[in-house]
């Protein structure tokens, strides 16, 4: 009877301390996976699209995966080709306003570049997606400014975004994250995102990589695709009274030198006054 007793004991006490050690794994292993944070989940309410020619698209598509990290979605837009655009169609239908466009000698390609910009922002607000980054082909990450912007040393692009958005007005369109040429001399009213980096409405010049609201697509949209006068990069500058824009300095992009619409080479991120 009492080694029965000694046997039944025993039996208990390795169950018990097998419950123990599965209880204390699984607190272990809790500790190890990472909870899903509000990074993880702006990233699935975020589509990165890059505008490119069939010869950039791997580069593009190469560039916006290693941003997307497996976790934001990404899709390529087919660039306009010149040979495509009929003035005299554009001009009467409205779109295009050719009697006063800004500049008369680089309106195709100009318009080209319009054309690209409005369809990926077109794609966008048919989406489901709550933000986008759009880039040029030619954008490229400026190395450091990610953890500028978070204050973190391994810092992503959603990690960055996640930390601008924390800083923007309750109404916003677009924050440019690659300014060039800007007038840095003359901001005012800067909005810290984190010791090293901040929010300006000095948003210089350049398109190659912005990050725009739902209601920043549909108003630029609008922007491009009645009476367009100049550039798509200028018309948001002259309806700034419709179009709420911000830019993040120091940019997060720069670009990788090659020849564009508006001649070769990077633009720095400051011009003079």
């Amino acid at each position: 009877e009492e080694k029965r007793l000694l046997v039944l004991l025993r039996a208990t006490a390795n169950m018990m301390a097998i419950a123990l050690l599965a209880i204390l794994f699984a607190r272990v292993q809790a500790a190890w996976v990472e909870e899903p944070g509000e990074s993880t989940e702006l990233a699935k309410r975020t589509v990165f699209l890059g505008i490119a020619m069939p010869d950039a698209v791997d580069h593009l598509n190469s560039f916006m995966g290693k941003l997307a990290r497996g976790q934001t979605h990404f899709e390529i837009v087919p660039g306009t080709n010149i040979s495509t655009i009929n003035l005299k169609q554009l001009e009467r239908s409205g779109t295009v306003d050719v009697k006063h466009y800004d500049k008369p000698f680089a309106i195709y390609s100009e318009l080209a570049t319009t054309f690209a910009h409005r369809d990926a922002v077109a794609r966008f607000v048919k989406s489901d997606y709550d933000y986008a980054v759009i880039f040029e082909d030619d954008a490229r990450m400026v190395e450091g400014s990610f953890a500028k912007a978070t204050g973190q040393d391994k810092a992503t692009l959603i990690d960055a975004i996640e930390a601008i958005m924390a800083k923007l007005p309750e109404k916003w369109h677009e924050v440019n994250l690659g300014r060039c040429d800007a007038f840095c001399a003359l901001e005012k009213a800067k909005v810290d995102i984190s010791k090293k980096s901040f929010l300006t409405r000095q948003s210089g010049w350049c398109a190659h990589a912005y990050l725009l609201s739902k209601s920043g697509g549909k108003q630029l949209l609008k922007l491009l695709s009645h009476n367009i006068s100049a550039s798509n990069d200028k018309m948001k500058r002259m309806k700034n009274a419709h179009f709420e824009r911000l830019s993040v300095s120091p940019r997060l992009f720069d670009q990788t030198g090659r020849c564009g619409v508006n001649g070769c080479g990077s633009a720095p991120e400051c011009g003079t006054a």
